[in-house]
């Protein structure tokens, strides 16, 4: 059993389910706004609806029991939160260290779709 989850009863698996159907149209629009992010670095809004967009998955798998998905997107979280944090835009070298976080991302997205 997974520390501090509950398995949830017939009530809740639908909304699991529910859950894990829209991992890959998460893991789109994620993949969208880090190409518009590597496009244009100066794009603030780019990167704050990334950023946005790791937070919610960050926040949203562990109570949906995937803790390996969650980690991977706190992780990547807590640096576009650092990036966010500077008011000129990420240069190529901040934006290359995000690169290891997102495959790991990436990689739990589609292990849990």
């Amino acid at each position: 059993m997974i520390e501090g989850f509950e398995f949830p009863g017939p009530d809740h698996r639908e909304l699991i389910r529910t859950y894990l159907a829209q991992l890959p149209a998460k893991l789109t629009l994620i993949e969208s706004l880090w190409t518009r992010v590597q496009a244009s670095p100066a794009d603030r809004t780019a990167l704050s609806q990334l950023h946005l967009q790791v937070h919610r998955v960050a926040g949203s798998a562990a109570p949906h029991g995937l803790p390996t998905l969650g980690q991977s997107a706190r992780l990547m979280d807590r640096a576009l939160a650092s990036l966010a944090k500077h008011r000129e835009a990420p240069t190529e070298e901040s934006l290359a260290g995000l690169v290891p976080l997102l495959m790991d991302l990436r990689r739990a997205l589609r292990q849990a779709s």
